[in-house]
């Protein structure tokens, strides 16, 4: 019976062991063309940290890290890396930020409702208008590859609260597309220039907005 248990336990090693690291080698940076290691220019690998899958691009000569994301349970979590080939960062996604809520905040004005709830009060607005928030964000909203990839499209609707500097502040998804889709909405929220802060009385308060973005392939 001792020796059932150690032998069982030898394989759980050896199959833990087995998957603990896989590396593929490809020619080109966008690991596109598989091949064998003695002609590859690049790698990808891929292991686990604890419960996430850690996957890796990186250049063989001088093993300089290309990209790095991160799955759990099939879906991205913590942050995911771009860099060109002389190491500068490209893009950052940071995953975990991402919040998905439908709670009303009371607390804060609603500029979709004008003045219902609030006397002497003035909405939140863009700098050069609705005109020039839907051209802003014509000129940045970039299609995630990842959703391409899966077929994924849809409209995401996003809260953000506008303070009074009138800073754009993401606060939450109320409805999301993706995961991909998702982030993109959020880092758009955070890229916007500064709005026109709601007033009362004059003074300048607190708000929130709800964006609809719209994603559709083509």
């Amino acid at each position: 019976m001792r020796q059932k248990i150690q032998t069982v336990i030898l394989g759980l090693i050896i199959s833990t062991s087995l998957f603990a690291q896989k590396t593929t080698f490809y020619k080109d940076e966008n690991l596109r063309k598989e091949t064998s290691e003695k002609k590859a220019k690049f790698k990808k690998i891929e292991f686990y940290n604890g419960d996430t899958l850690v996957i890796q691009s990186r250049r063989i000569s001088d093993n300089l890290l290309i990209a790095e994301s991160k799955w759990l349970q099939d879906k991205p979590v913590g942050i995911w890396t771009k860099f060109d080939m002389t190491g500068n960062l490209i893009s950052s996604r940071n995953f975990g930020i991402l919040v998905y809520s439908k709670e009303p905040i009371d607390s804060l004005y609603d500029n979709t409702k004008e003045n219902e709830n609030c006397t002497n009060c003035k909405s939140a607005s863009y700098p050069t208008g609705n005109s020039g928030m839907f051209q802003f964000l014509a000129a940045h909203i970039k299609y995630p590859s990842e959703s391409i990839k899966r077929g994924s499209s849809g409209t995401v609707y996003i809260r953000f609260i506008i303070d009074k500097e009138g800073n754009a502040v993401p606060h939450s998804i109320m409805r999301g597309v993706d995961p991909f889709i998702d982030m993109e909405a959020w880092q758009i929220i955070e890229k916007m220039p500064k709005w026109k802060p709601a007033t009362k009385n004059g003074e300048p308060i607190e708000s929130y907005w709800i964006l609809p973005m719209r994603f559709i392939l083509r």
